[in-house]
């Protein structure tokens, strides 16, 4: 054989069968022969006929044997004439002739004149090939170690992804199969990435299947498709595939002809549109090709000069089916198709719908002047198929527009462009007398524009887009403001509808320059503009006395504009001028959709601040929808509203009254009685939601008259009595109410049922957060009043259903202790700052701590407001538990388990929280269930006071309502010391049902009308009362405890441990892997506590008895009683090492050296600094080459380590020594602790170190290089010793002395026993944690310091701290299958937490969506280190985890180093395959290298070895007393 063939014969035979070598030889051969008279390809159905011809066919011309090779398929029942148009398509031959004889030119050439040609035919029959003189040549089955290669091949994506223990069972496929290629292939696809169990199952039913037909080859096709069809997911994917069967054989189907078929068969139930059908239709056919059960076709082809021959043709519609239009240059692209120029010899074409991939198909002279409608798509697109108009849309347009382009633009209607550049866009808006037939203009995406009109659309012609109605501009991201130059007269005069969105720079939408222009405009939308701070600018050009402002003005939407101004600017001296007064500016505006975080307008003098701004009045008004406008106090005068027929108010937390009808005082004075009424003639609909500080409709000194109100909807609007005692008026005509507080029901009740048309009525509370009403009471209600219920279709009532599962067996080990003699009660102190021992005041610190220079911040808070004075001058806590009590205005909530506690100045609210759950998030609902505050305080704006903190606890005082609350985390009761004698006042957002007492007046039983109950135990005697919402005390000290009461069983639990409180807590470390908690406690008897799941795992059996059956709910899982006060934890120990537990064996060490050497070459410490100053960019990078040198001395290749010794001596030093110029660590001494350069200048800079966020990332990664440098050149380390303990210690101090320079462990939390990232950033859901990883790489290398230094105390606290954290990142942030732990939806849609806050679970991460899997797995493993090991110690979870993020990496522009985490896990249970993708792989996470990675693979397997602790001298011993 000729070399050049046997070259590509190994190359396509290889690839594609190579189990059919010999045929192809032997068809090779008589292709080559002279005398050649045809071949015959025979075989069973499925043998591999079709496949082998095409891949024969493909061979031989590229060998040169055929010049060109004509595929046609010749069925039972041929179709001469499509087999000799096909023919003819592929030979680029135009058939003039009509009849199939007339055609005669074009067939299958034969005989002795042909010789040239070579004919190549497939059957099933080999008398056929005998029969038209062709020499028959057989493919035979494929033995058994062929189909064992060919069925792994398709069942995985290399060999080695089958374990081992599937051999036996592909063997017995294989023989099933027998030899069938078709079926090996189908089996395969179907069992693609199935387990063994799956295998298993799959071989039963294979054996089991039945062909309709006896014939051998079609009981085995028959059997292994059965499989493939069974295998398919689910029914509506059979369904698609039945319905393919249905077509003739060999026949092409179209993705629009089965849309048609399928949605007309009613196959997608779910889909609503054809658009959502299409998509359903194209995921259905890649899941049947995937499968091997459909084959695609070839690319569609139109010949040339077949259009311009269709003369008598009117309408053309191409678009979806046709893009590949040859080219106007002549170029290569699209040779031998269609132009578009044939569409100019068209005389009748009047529609038009085509598609075309690139401007240049469009020839310079290119028009239609007999087009009618059009639609032509430039860019992918999903073009409509019947067009109404005369459209274009452009997308990615990177060339000018050709001139006969620009013809058709002039007269087109619609104009739809995505990606344009601000050149391109100019060449289209230039064209000759403007673009002035357009109706509508949407652009998407544009990077340069400032001012959209005056750069864009300014041009000669007398008037720009005189006749559009609809502009719409969708993320531009430089945009500041649409114009502010001069508009030509006419221009915009028919603008009807604008809409914005996505705008992140723009500041102001309409100026008076463009307001001007507006005489149409009749709909403004406007969302997601960051920065935008009004709509409308009114200056006194704008109130032309001929000119009715903005008159046709109909609707105002707008969402998700956080900086919001004004919604209409208008300046002071205008408003005040009288004669505005009658101006009707807004005189048709009948639609407000407002839903806005804030709106904040000017207040000159004598001006109401609302939405109406004074005196721009709105006498048409229809609809307000508004929400979630925080500082708006009311909305409209009532003399502007009298045709509005909807109002909707939501979240509008800041509101007082919806209309304001203030006068002057001599106006009010002259009002007659009956002019104190507003009537709202035409308001059918009336809904107040969410808005708690809504007191009243309308000013105090009118009522409210509703005659045609038809729905209304009062819910969570706690203060609203003044609008319910008044009633609604008439409202004759109600055919809804939804009424959320019951007290309010009995006041309007005769006005709700007197309506003859009421259809419904609900009472209680509302939506997912419902609880109970009593039905009995409702109805007892109805009964009194004597209400007309004639019309009543139904009572709405939310009823919860209340878990009331009794107590289990108390555990035999648990014996209540006995009562103990009350003792007289305690007098309440001020708490004492926590005393050293004795012990500890003797020890003094071996060294003089060092500190870095001090930091003049400008972004840090000032904490002075919110913490006692005595505090002020001791480190304070940047990441603890109760953090936001002390930021901004000390008002969001933090969870302290198992309530949710809000401070506000002179009150403490407490939340026993809801849980919302989806499959992307889950977090806890803040509702002020109980408010504690003093009765009429004089001074109710004084903000609260953290008067000491510990470990576990913090005490809140409100000096203003002398009050001061223990908030113990794990406490079921919230304890508060009254200090002296006040009276006391408990409100809530619910409706009280019930307060009932004891017989002492000690203890008092709270049931809410959302199903709640509390109960209140009193250290003396106490009386109260109570109305709807309030419950209020005589004067009273002493301490009160109030508990929420989740079980009716645990009422006598509660009652046994209510005398026993504790005052604080604390956490000590007395051994390693050991923590204790030990709480102090005030009042007698036992103490009561609740543990989490993980407290449950680690403590031991000394730690007091656990209530099994006592239960409170938490998003961190069930909440257990532990009664004890103190506890032990106990973890198992951990090994620190500095190599791999498992080691390097001796044939893998070559190639990591290779990949060493290089690593080792390519460090730079010169060029560091020039590619990040970012102090946690450049930890990585120092941490990532101390690897390299643990990993050469662990693979005995030291000859590396002195450049890698010098590298990290030349970067860490300017950190320690304060010469790095770009950036350097600083202490600040406001909060007490270490910040950067950058980050103490700009709060974003260096991902908020400055502000305390992120620190053990940051200096972990800085102390991993230390921890090594140290190890590699002791004498180094001693000369910086100051420097790093310092640095460590930032995060890692354990001292509770006042003398102490930093707070006590920064970032960890001594009771959920893990990190806290978020520093002193304010946010409503409390701290949070994203990276486990790095957090646990921050307290290993602190333990590798200790090694390096010989600090045995330092090593134990570091490894102590790793565990507990590995232990929570194992708990909270693994998410196995099997889980319980989480709410079933967001278990099954995820395998790790993206980011975890205090109360909530997010499966998103701050720099990426969820559905980038490969970075939420990779960012819980970097940096990769031998303790990465321990942290995924359960090969079934990384197996499931790796899985599950697998097939993210198909996405396109997956980064590299993402991919190296996801194979670094794959490593531990599958070495071959993660080496094999490993080393394709061509960068690195910039903390990771390829000696790292491969160090990580060549590493698993091998047994686990023991590591040296080191000796005992202990330099952190300053640090932790």
């Amino acid at each position: 054989m000729d070399p050049i063939i046997a070259y590509q014969l190994r190359k396509n035979v290889a690839n594609i069968i190579q189990q059919q070598r010999e045929a192809v030889n032997q068809i090779i051969e008589e292709l080559k022969d002279d005398h050649y008279k045809g071949i015959g390809i025979y075989g069973m159905g499925g043998i591999g006929k079709t496949t082998l011809a095409v891949e024969v066919g493909k061979l031989a011309r590229d060998c040169g044997i055929v010049k060109e090779v004509i595929m046609v398929v010749v069925s039972q029942t041929p179709n001469i004439r499509k087999i000799q148009g096909q023919i003819a398509d592929m030979l680029n031959h135009r058939l003039e002739e009509e009849s199939t004889l007339g055609r005669a030119e074009i067939g299958i050439p034969h005989g002795d004149e042909h010789k040239a040609c070579r004919i190549m035919l497939t059957t099933r029959q080999k008398d056929l090939c005998t029969a038209i003189g062709t020499k028959g040549i057989p493919l035979r089955l494929l033995s058994e170690e062929e189909s064992s290669h060919l069925l792994r091949k398709y069942a995985c994506t290399s060999t080695s992804d089958l374990c081992p223990e599937l051999d036996s069972t592909v063997m017995n496929f294989v023989k099933e199969c027998q030899g069938l290629p078709l079926a090996l292939v189908t089996v395969g696809s179907a069992l693609r990435g199935k387990e063994q169990v799956e295998w298993e199952a799959a071989l039963q039913l294979l054996k089991k299947s039945q062909p309709f037909s006896p014939t051998y080859a079609s009981k085995t096709i028959f059997s292994c498709l059965d499989l493939s069809y069974n295998f398919l997911e689910n029914e509506e994917i059979r369904l698609c595939f039945l319905m393919c069967c249905l077509y003739p054989e060999d026949r092409e189907i179209s993705i629009e002809d089965l849309t048609r078929d399928w949605t007309g068969k009613g196959l997608f139930s779910d889909v609503d549109t054809i658009e959502e059908a299409r998509a359903r239709v194209c995921l259905r056919v890649g899941q049947l090709k995937s499968s091997c059960l459909l084959l695609d076709v070839g690319k569609e082809k139109i010949p040339e000069n077949l259009l311009s021959r269709l003369v008598q043709l009117e309408e053309l519609y191409m678009g979806w089916s046709f893009r590949l239009w040859q080219l106007a240059d002549g170029s290569t692209e699209g040779s031998g198709q269609v132009s578009l120029s044939e569409l100019m010899s068209l005389p009748q074409l009047n529609i038009l719908c085509v598609e075309v991939s690139t401007l240049l198909a469009f020839p310079e002279n290119f028009d239609l002047p007999s087009i009618h409608k059009f639609e032509i798509t430039v860019g992918y697109h999903s073009a409509i198929c019947y067009p109404n108009s005369r459209r274009f849309y452009l997308r990615e347009i990177k060339t000018g527009i050709p001139n006969g382009m620009k013809h058709m633009l002039q007269f087109s209607k619609e104009l739809t462009m995505f990606c344009a550049s601000k050149v391109i866009l100019k060449s289209i808006f230039d064209v000759e007398g403007g673009l002035n037939h357009l109706k509508t203009l949407e652009i998407t995406a544009n990077d340069e524009i400032t001012y959209f009109i005056d750069e864009v659309l300014h041009s000669d012609a007398p008037l720009v887009l005189g006749s559009l109605k609809k502009l719409h501009l969708r993320t531009f991201k430089k945009l500041f403001s649409l114009s502010v130059l001069p508009i030509k007269p006419g221009s915009f005069q028919n603008l009807r509808i604008l809409r914005v969105e996505n705008c992140d720079n723009l500041f102001f939408l309409i100026q008076t320059s463009l307001l001007q222009r507006l005489s149409s405009i009749e709909e403004v939308h406007v969302y997601s503009c960051n920065k935008l701070l009004d709509i409308f600018q009114l200056n006194e050009a704008a109130f032309d006395e001929e000119q009715k402002l903005l008159s046709t003005l109909k609707k105002i939407w707008l969402a998700r504009l956080p900086t919001l101004f004004e919604i209409w600017r208008v300046p002071k001296q205008l408003l005040l001028n009288a004669t505005l007064q009658n101006k009707q500016c807004f005189s048709n505006l009948t639609d407000v959709l407002i839903r806005l975080t804030r709106i904040i307008g000017e207040e000159p003098e004598g001006v109401s601040a609302n939405v109406q701004n004074g005196h721009v009045l709105f006498p048409n008004l229809r609809a307000v929808h508004i929400g979630s406008c925080r500082n708006l106090r009311n909305l409209f005068s009532a003399r502007s509203l009298g045709k509005l027929e909807e109002l909707k108010v939501n979240d509008m937390p800041n509101l007082v009254e919806l209309i304001n009808n203030e006068e002057s005082e001599r106006e009010r004075e002259r009002e007659e009685e009956n002019d104190k009424i507003i009537v709202l003639s035409e308001l059918k609909v009336l809904r107040i939601t969410k808005s708690g500080s809504v007191e009243r409709l309308c000013t105090e000194a009118f009522c409210m008259d509703l005659p045609s109100l038809e729905e209304f909807v009062l819910v969570e609007c706690p203060k609203m009595a003044d609008t319910v005692k008044r009633g609604l008026g008439s409202a004759s005509n109600l055919l809804k109410a939804e009424i959320e507080e019951q007290s309010f029901f009995s006041t309007m009740a005769r006005e709700v049922f007197s309506s003859k048309n009421l259809r419904g009525v609900a009472v209680g509370p509302h939506g997912k957060h419902s609880r109970a009403i009593n039905l009995v009471w409702l109805v007892f209600n109805i009964a009194r009043l004597k209400l007309p219920v004639m019309a009543l279709k139904k009572i709405t009532t939310r009823v919860k259903t209340f878990v009331t599962t009794p107590f289990k067996k108390r555990s035999k080990h648990y014996k209540l202790p006995p009562p103990q003699p009350e003792p007289p009660t305690p007098q309440i102190s001020p708490p004492k700052s926590p005393e050293m021992s004795t012990q500890q005041q003797q020890i003094r610190p071996l060294l003089q701590p060092f500190l870095f220079p001090k930091a003049k911040s400008t972004v840090l808070p000032d904490p002075s407001q919110f913490f006692a004075h005595n505090l002020l001058s001791t480190p304070l806590p940047t990441n603890s538990f109760f953090q936001n009590f002390v930021l901004k205005n000390g008002d969001q909530p933090e969870y302290i388990h198992p309530y949710l506690i809000k401070s506000s100045n002179s009150s403490l609210s407490i939340c026993y929280p809801p849980q919302f759950r989806n499959p992307s998030f889950v977090y806890q609902i803040f509702n002020a269930d109980l408010t504690i505050s003093m009765l009429n305080n004089p001074n109710p704006n004084v903000p609260h006071v953290i008067s000491s903190f510990s470990d576990l606890s913090v005490t809140l005082d409100l000096p203003s309502s002398n009050l001061r609350f223990f908030l113990v985390r794990g406490c079921p009761f919230v304890t508060c010391n009254v200090i002296v004698d006040v009276a006391l006042k408990i409100s809530t957002i619910h409706a009280i049902l019930e307060c009932s007492w004891n017989a002492t007046l000690t203890k008092y039983t709270i049931k809410l009308n959302n199903g709640q109950t509390w109960i209140l135990y009193a250290s003396s005697p106490i009386n109260l009362s109570n109305d709807m919402n309030n419950i209020t005390s005589s004067e009273f000290s002493g301490t009160i405890r109030i508990v929420l009461l989740p079980n009716s069983d645990y009422e006598a639990v509660l009652d046994r441990f209510s005398s026993c409180y504790p005052k604080s807590g604390n956490a000590v470390f007395n051994q390693p892997f050991c923590v204790e908690y030990k709480w102090e406690k005030a009042g007698w008897g036992d103490l009561l506590m609740l543990a989490h799941p993980l407290h449950l795992q680690l403590l031991s059996d000394r730690s007091g008895v656990t209530l099994e059956d006592f239960k409170y709910n938490s998003i961190d899982g069930e909440l257990v009683g532990v009664v004890g006060d103190s506890w032990l934890l106990k973890s198992d120990p951990i090994s620190v090492t500095w190599h791999s537990i498992k080691g390097v064996k001796e044939e893998s060490c070559s190639e990591i050296i290779d990949a060493l050497t290089k690593d080792v070459a390519d460090l730079n410490s010169t060029l560091i600094s020039t590619l990040s100053s970012s102090s946690y960019f450049y930890g990585k990078l120092i941490a990532r080459a101390a690897r390299l040198a643990l990993i050469a001395e662990e693979v005995c290749y030291v000859d590396v380590i002195p450049a890698i010794r010098k590298f990290l001596k030349d970067t860490i030093e300017p950190w320690l020594d304060g010469t790095f110029e770009a950036n350097g660590f600083f202490y600040d001494t406001k909060w007490g602790g270490i910040v950067t350069k950058q980050g103490s200048m700009d709060s974003g800079t260096d991902f908020g170190f400055g502000v305390y966020n992120d620190h053990h990332y940051h200096i972990g990664y800085f102390l991993y290089a230390i921890a090594v440098l140290v190890k590699i050149d002791p004498m180094w380390g001693r000369k910086y010793r100051p420097q790093t303990y310092s640095l460590m210690a930032d995060f890692m101090n354990l001292s509770r002395r006042e003398t102490s320079h930093y707070t006590r462990l920064r970032c960890f939390d001594l009771w959920k026993l893990h990190s806290w990232a978020g520093g002193l950033t304010e946010f409503a859901d409390g701290r949070n944690q994203e990276s486990t990883s790095e957090a646990v790489s921050a307290y290993y290398s602190s333990a590798l310091m200790g090694l390096a230094y010989g600090d045995t105390h330092l090593v134990a606290i570091g490894s102590t701290l790793s565990a507990m954290e590995i232990h929570s990142a194992q708990t909270w942030w693994h998410i196995k299958e099997e889980s319980n732990l989480y709410v079933e939806e967001y278990t099954k849609n995820n395998r790790v937490v993206g980011v975890l806050w205090s109360n909530k679970r997010d499966s998103g991460l701050w720099f990426a969506p969820p559905d980038w899997k490969e970075c939420r797995l990779g960012i819980q493993v970097l940096p990769l280190l031998p303790i990465t090991e321990v942290v995924f110690s359960d090969a079934r979870f990384v197996r499931e985890l790796v899985q599950w993020t697998t097939p993210a990496l198909a996405r396109r522009g997956v980064g590299e180093g993402w991919k190296g985490f996801v194979y670094a896990l794959e490593g531990m249970y599958d070495k071959t395959s993660a080496l094999e993708k490993t080393r394709r792989l061509t960068s690195y996470d910039d903390g990771n290298s390829r000696t790292n990675l491969l160090w990580w693979i060549h590493t698993r397997g091998d047994e686990a070895e023991e590591c040296d602790r080191g000796n005992n001298f202990c330099w952190f011993r300053h640090y932790s007393l």
